[in-house]
């Protein structure tokens, strides 16, 4: 993401004018398979996505329209994908600001961010259409869209947070026992990551076993964020959350794949990795995790 002072319609507070609740953004689409309004949500808040009904080849021609509440001078807008495999991805779409300046976008798997300059002039609305995907695409859509500019009537600037936990940012993991610890910090909700424990009727069977994610680049962490998988028989209870400081947190899970958040409560002012290490669960069953995300300021 870019923030550039030196454009010169720069002026005033950086705000995500595409936010519903606190700028009064709204928003229309060519059709709804999950509301287009899930797309205006931040991704560090909300898990929730819009996706269009369309069931055919690639789903050209789809498209969300956001509207904001008076014309803005935009800076930057960023596009994240939807969090299912490729077969739900967009490779190129169309962009248009207002109603007369369209380019087009070639997007990356997880997020695409595009900086405008002269052509971000006085924009009322901007519309994004589908025009390729990387395989059979269906529900085509996005999980979040952020548009920035500089609003002098604001008081406050509006964050941006980068996942550095992310394997398409460049994030890597290791992990005690099981396959695959990198479908956790993937961008899909499909995938977790799963223990491989010994053989024991106990719901601490998998105590002691963890996956560790070094971070994409080292930042101060601001929040993170974990779920179980979607089968409820691997679901863990609670984890001892253990930081590159030797800082420890210990949280605990609710008995669903729903994605739970908490504030980084440590001190330092830099972090290389987090190491999730189970405690309990809630069955005897072996343990997964089908998400870890850890939020640092952009």
């Amino acid at each position: 993401m870019y923030f550039l002072n030196t454009l010169g319609f720069a002026d005033g507070k950086l705000i995500n004018i595409a936010n519903a609740k606190d700028h009064a953004a709204s928003c229309k689409a060519s059709s709804e398979f999950y509301n287009c309004e899930n797309a205006l949500d931040l991704v560090w808040q909300s898990t929730a996505e819009w996706g269009s009904n369309c069931l055919r080849l690639y789903c050209i021609d789809e498209w969300i329209e956001i509207t904001f509440k008076r014309l803005y001078d935009i800076i930057d807008i960023c596009l994240y994908q939807r969090t299912y495999p490729d077969v739900y991805l967009l490779a190129f779409m169309n962009m248009t600001l207002g109603s007369s300046n369209t380019i087009n976008v070639h997007l990356n798997l997880y997020e695409t961010c595009v900086l405008l300059t002269e052509i971000g002039k006085s924009v009322s609305k901007v519309k994004f259409q589908t025009l390729g995907s990387h395989e059979e695409t269906r529900l085509a859509g996005f999980q979040s869209i952020l548009i920035y500019a500089y609003d002098n009537e604001t008081i406050n600037e509006d964050l941006y947070y980068i996942n550095i936990a992310n394997s398409d940012r460049g994030a890597t993991c290791n992990s005690s026992s099981g396959i695959n610890c990198v479908e956790a910090i993937n961008n899909f909700k499909t995938t977790y990551w799963l223990t491989q424990c010994p053989q024991k009727e106990s719901n601490d069977r998998c105590q002691g076993h963890f996956i560790n994610v070094t971070f994409a680049f080292p930042a101060k962490p601001h929040i993170f964020c974990t779920a179980n998988s979607a089968d409820s028989a691997y679901d863990i209870k609670s984890l001892t959350v253990t930081w590159s400081s030797n800082y420890t947190q210990t949280i605990q899970l609710s008995h669903s794949s729903d994605r739970q958040c908490w504030n980084y409560t440590g001190n330092s002012d830099i972090e290389y990795w987090i190491q999730l290490t189970i405690i309990d669960g809630y069955t005897t069953q072996q343990n997964a995790l089908k998400t870890i995300d850890v939020f640092a300021k952009g």
